[in-house]
């Protein structure tokens, strides 16, 4: 079976940290953004099988890196 990929789109370190730890740990390739403008060059990049964005990010918010994947 092949390893699925999740793409996190979150801001803070601790919470970077710990997304990484546990879904590493469930056996899912993590690929971390901290930005909107990253985390959908990296989606669009990546094609991931799942997408966990923090609301709230430096610039802008979950709805516009959504309308823009």
């Amino acid at each position: 079976m092949t390893q699925k990929t999740i793409l996190v789109i979150e801001d803070e370190t601790t919470w970077q940290k710990l997304y990484k730890r546990v879904l590493s740990e469930a056996g899912f390739q993590v690929h971390i953004a901290a930005a909107c403008i990253d985390g959908i060059k990296l989606a669009k990049s990546l094609k991931p099988d799942c997408i966990v964005s923090d609301f709230h990010l430096p610039d802008g918010d979950a709805v516009s890196v959504c309308s823009a994947i």
